[in-house]
């Protein structure tokens, strides 16, 4: 049998509710040379019976007797991929019916890229819409947030079967819930990343979901994961200032307090630690940006600190706000 291009992983756990229209959402999409992973992670609910309605060949349901974990069922569901494209998707998600197609082109129109995410529209448990959220478009964007968040949507992403294979692992269970933000900064190694600005996911909002049971264990894990990267930069880091950069990184407010002041010091540090390393423009005007923009939006907080002066101009000398540009420092 001939390998289909794409392996669509989807991992279920009493999904009961939503499941049917996940599926059906990956069997509708225009891009049909794909096969459907669908791991059954020790469902109690109807789930099982559900997934057995479907009549499609491109439908695989591998159950499993007992609940092991999300990240294990996801690392079953690529060890049985045959695709070259491995593409994401939630059992409480649905993705639009161009999603696949367009992810499969723009992977295939550059060689250079590691992984392939896009906008989502936030729904809620009914499949209303809320909102679609934007994520960074550009690599230098991406690599940017990466330092200390995740850049990708997890259920948005499509990435190589190959680059798991040159990493030597997948997912790593001991990162969940956020074990999809440590494999996204271990795919940048090898490539560039992208997100197509346009909401290819909807991303289902409900009281039974990971982020909304896990939280507390989600944000521990993703403190790992940006603690690695700054190690990669040399760079270490207390809790309390780890916690604000983290926070500051999806946005500025007007004052910062002491913490988020250590937190904007740390940010700034990593962001010219990270213009160092990579000799790309793109890098470079992303890192001013940031800096411009903590610049502009907390000028009196900057002012009031020396240390913080310091590393805005270092990275923008010309950061929009008349006192740092005059400013003499030492």
């Amino acid at each position: 049998m001939t390998a289909p291009t794409v392996s669509v992983l989807m991992p279920a756990y009493n999904a009961e509710a939503y499941v049917a229209d996940a599926v059906a959402s990956i069997l509708r999409q225009t891009f049909v040379d794909l096969e459907l992973l669908v791991v059954d992670d020790g469902s109690t609910d109807t789930t099982q019976r559900i997934l057995a309605q479907f009549d499609d060949h491109r439908l695989t349901v591998i159950t499993l007797p007992h609940n092991g974990g999300y990240t294990k069922a996801l690392n079953i569901a690529i060890e049985h991929a045959r695709g070259e494209i491995l593409v994401r998707q939630d059992a409480d998600d649905l993705s639009r019916p161009g999603r696949i197609a367009a992810q499969v082109a723009r992977l295939r129109s550059d060689e250079r890229l590691a992984i392939v995410g896009s906008d989502i529209e936030v729904i809620d448990d009914a499949g209303a819409p809320i909102r679609i959220d934007r994520q960074p478009r550009s690599d230098a964007e991406i690599r940017v947030r990466a330092l200390f968040q995740n850049p990708f949507a997890h259920s948005s992403v499509a990435f190589r079967r190959r680059d798991i294979a040159t990493l030597g692992h997948a997912y790593d269970p001991s990162l969940e819930p956020s074990e999809d933000y440590g494999l996204w900064c271990d795919l940048l190694t090898l490539g560039n990343g992208a997100n197509i600005p346009k909401a290819l996911v909807a991303y289902r909002i409900h009281p039974g979901q990971v982020s909304s049971t896990r939280a507390q264990r989600q944000e521990r894990a993703a403190s790992i994961v940006a603690r690695r990267n700054l190690a990669t930069l040399g760079i270490e880091a207390d809790d309390a200032e780890l916690s604000a950069a983290r926070v500051l990184t999806q946005g500025f407010p007007r004052h910062l307090s002491l913490e988020e002041r250590a937190g904007a010091r740390l940010l700034l540090k990593a962001l010219h630690q990270l213009r160092g390393r990579r000799s790309e423009r793109s890098i470079h005007r992303e890192c001013r940006r940031v800096a411009r923009r903590l610049a502009a939006a907390a000028p009196r907080s900057i002012l009031t600190d020396r240390a913080l002066i310091a590393n805005v101009t270092r990275l923008d000398p010309l950061a929009p706000v008349a006192a740092i540009r005059n400013a003499v420092v030492r």
